[in-house]
Order: structure tokens, then sequence, then C-alpha cells
């Protein structure tokens, strides 16, 4: 999470680099052929172009800062200051590294905003569809229900049609029984 403090067991808390992170977008013209050899030095990595681009950036940025530093050094110390050539450049590889990392994990944070929002969307879809589920199911009961009752009172008219459609002569009375014949219609 961006913004929170990371410990491990045995380690003290310490600040999360990404939480004052935040992304800025240069544009600039180089030659042609500058920017085939960075490409050159990005297929050789195997980087992707903006992360290649990136620490290609963040590379030549150590070795300017790490030769400003390296002309505080007096040059009448010589092993010293190869010594020192030597520790810029191993911390411009970390600082390089740690660049592109720093910029992969805040990539990463963003797109996991993003997924959590699609995931909180889906399941909110999935509440709302299931809740419509539970009301057609309500909806069909109720209608096989309607439909029974129907087909009941259906059965029940066609047999009262037959008796009352029947030719007068042979329409049982039910006052008298089933052996008196009505001779009259209604």
């Amino acid at each position: 999470m961006l913004g929170a403090s990371m410990t491990m067991e045995g380690e003290a808390e310490r600040p999360d680099p990404l939480a004052e992170a935040s992304r800025a977008t240069v544009e600039i013209s180089v030659l042609e052929e500058d920017l085939d050899r960075a490409r050159g030095l990005i297929e050789d990595n195997n980087w992707g172009e903006d992360e290649g681009l990136l620490n290609v950036f963040v590379t030549g940025l150590c070795y300017l800062l790490g030769k400003r530093s390296m002309r505080a050094i007096s040059p009448d110390h010589d092993s010293l200051a190869q010594e020192l050539e030597r520790r810029v450049k191993e911390l411009m590889l970390y600082q390089s590294m740690y660049a592109v990392m720093k910029y992969r994990a805040f990539t990463l944070s963003e797109q996991k905003h993003v997924l959590e929002g699609i995931v909180a969307g889906l399941e909110a879809a999935d509440r709302f569809a299931s809740a419509r589920l539970k009301t057609f199911r309500k909806d069909e009961e109720a209608l096989k229900a309607e439909i029974e009752r129907l087909r009941e009172e259906n059965e029940q008219l066609r047999k009262r049609l037959t008796v009352e459609t029947a030719p007068p002569e042979t329409r049982e009375s039910k006052e008298a029984g089933p052996r008196v014949w009505r001779l009259w219609k209604r």
C-alpha cells in the first residue's frame, strides 16, 4: 500500500519510498542515432521501451551526479579517486535499478487500484444479479401457482360447459337425482 511504513521482523520501521512518488512526463528531442543506441541497450538488457528509456535516463543522471562528486576530490589522491569512482559506478548501478523498481512498483500500484475498482464493480453486479434471480424465482413460483389455479378453473368450466350444452333430453336434473331427465331449457 502506498504511504504505509514497511517493517520486517527484527527491522526498524522505515518510510515507504513510494509514499511521495508522483509521475512526470518529459518530452525531449534527441538525435535518431542516439535513440537507436539507447534502443540497442534496451534490447540487450531485455527491457521494455518505457522501462529501458527510464533506466538509460536514470543511469545517465547518476553518472553525472557521481562525476560532480568526483570533481570535489583533488587529483593528487589517485588511488582514493579510483576507489571512489568504482564505488560511484556501483552506486549508480544500484540507484538505476532502484529507480526502475520504484517505477515498476508505482505502476503496479496504479494497476492494482484499477483492478480493485473493477472487482468491486463486478461484485456489485453479481449481488444485483443474485437479487434479481431471487425475484425471478419468486415470480416463477407465483406464476406456476397461478397457472395451476387457472387450469383447475378451466377444467371446472369445461365440465360445466359440457353439462350445459348437452341436448335437453339427456341432461340430468341435479335436484331430482341422476334418473330424472330434464325436458326443459334453462
